[in-house]
């Protein structure tokens, strides 16, 4: 892991080449915009105290934690990643699970007298990070904006998808509403296949309703299959099928704004 001053996020930076941002590169290299939290230093003297202090110092915490490394991991494995917030799309939570390793390795620190912290100082420092660069949306792959696009359609065209009565083995409607997205039947969207499309705003819907499966949010029961069928007025419909659990989920994370903490820009970069 390094730090890094720059001022353009990666994924900022890969767009400027005319190049399409992967979400393996955002898990990779994952930015933190120390904007969203303040200052961290009062004046131009403070930050080059600083400066001068980590020129002089630096290297100590190392030699003491070295000896205890082999306990690293057993502290991580116990570690619940829940405790930094919540992370719905799949790319959040193999980020989170990178932050969580600093919290680990921080709380290492704690353990044997490396740092003068508490455990709720590391924790807290890290969950604000996490927090920051979930609320970014440039750190959000187009996959994970399609589910997000999902979930918002599903609220915004709530009058696009029927709701008459269904019969055990079949639907019937007293009326089509405008622009028909699908039905709704036992806490499931049914949505047309064009209407789908449409609420994955521009991201690829087969990839999107692969990562809305992967949430556990999709219903197709058969194996291997992406979509469903259902009979409305006696005719077989394929559909895609969405929980509607899902809408009790955010791919953005809440926290408290308050929270002093502020870092620099960070870059994690992984070999």
């Amino acid at each position: 892991m390094v730090l890094s001053a720059g001022e353009v996020a990666v994924a900022d930076f890969i767009e400027t080449g005319g190049r399409a941002v992967k979400g393996g590169q955002l898990v990779r290299m994952i930015d933190v915009d120390c904007e969203r939290v303040g200052a961290l230093f009062k004046s131009a003297e403070d930050a080059d105290s600083m400066k001068q202090l980590c020129a002089n110092h630096y290297g100590h915490a190392g030699r003491l934690l070295i000896p205890n490394a082999h306990n690293i991991k057993e502290i991580y494995s116990r570690f619940n990643p829940d405790d930094l917030g919540e992370a719905v799309a799949p790319i959040a939570k193999r980020a989170r699970k990178r932050f969580a390793l600093v919290a680990a390795v921080g709380m290492a620190a704690v353990r044997y007298g490396v740092v003068p912290w508490q455990y709720d100082d590391v924790l807290a420092a890290v969950k604000r990070v996490f927090e920051c660069w979930h609320e970014t949306s440039s750190s959000v792959s187009d996959i994970d904006r399609g589910v997000q696009s999902v979930m918002d359609f599903m609220l915004e065209h709530e009058a696009r998808f029927q709701k008459d009565k269904f019969t055990e083995h079949d639907a019937k409607f007293s009326y089509t509403p405008q622009n028909r997205a699908g039905w709704v039947k036992d806490d499931l969207y049914h949505f047309t296949s064009k209407a789908f499309k449409e609420s994955c705003n521009g991201a690829d819907a087969e990839k999107v309703k692969r990562a809305i499966k992967e949430l556990g949010f999709l219903y197709a029961p058969q194996d291997g299959r992406l979509t469903n069928s259902i009979k409305v007025d006696g005719e077989t419909r394929r559909v895609v099928s969405v929980k509607s659990g899902i809408l009790s989920k955010s791919l953005k994370n809440g926290g408290n704004p308050g929270n002093p903490l502020t870092l620099a820009r960070v870059t994690e970069v992984t070999t």
